[in-house]
């Protein structure tokens, strides 16, 4: 009924090809789901509904489930990016490692297309990230509980707060400010 697809990044030198290993993965998962329940599940390497990441270093090996889908990154706010967009964690994280409370006005004197603001403008009201997300990769998993997300999310957007100072940002190229 489901799909799903393995990937491996490895390191070291006991194993020298990813995609072996991300198909032998997958062949010993098909062979196990097929055992135990007379059924082989699909293999879509686009769109899986479970996608498996194998890491190997030297001999440590972590298998994990991809809860997230589409990078973390894409929040899903932004329509367009400038040439040279900075990512929306590293800008949050910028924006924490500052010291800023949100508490006084924020100013980028080079905000480009404006993440660092947008970043900025979402802790200071306390806005989850990753609100405007279309997609989590757990949402295609069997076990996902709807309801238990939506009351975890209402509980997030209870906490948002209302922010009374001031967000600026500058840019020497016009073009980036929209």
């Amino acid at each position: 009924d489901g799909s799903l697809a393995v990937s491996a990044t490895l390191s070291g030198d006991t194993f020298t090809h990813s995609q072996y290993v991300a198909l032998k993965t997958k062949d010993a998962i098909v062979d196990r789901f097929r055992d135990s329940t007379g059924e082989r599940p699909n293999v879509d390497l686009r769109f899986p509904d479970l996608k498996i990441d194998v890491h190997i270093d030297r001999k440590l090996c972590s298998v994990s489930l991809d809860s997230s889908g589409e990078s973390l990154h894409k929040r899903g706010y932004k329509i367009a990016t400038n040439i040279a967009p900075i990512n929306e964690v590293l800008a949050a994280g910028l924006v924490m490692l500052s010291g800023w409370d949100g508490q006084s006005d924020f100013m980028d004197p080079m905000c480009g297309s404006g993440t660092i603001l947008i970043e900025a403008a979402m802790i200071a009201c306390n806005i989850p990230p990753n609100l405007m997300r279309n997609e989590f990769g757990f949402e295609r998993w069997k076990d996902w509980d709807v309801d238990l997300f939506e009351k975890i999310e209402n509980s997030l957007l209870s906490k948002t707060r209302d922010f009374h100072h001031k967000i600026m940002g500058l840019d020497k190229s016009p073009s980036a400010v929209r």
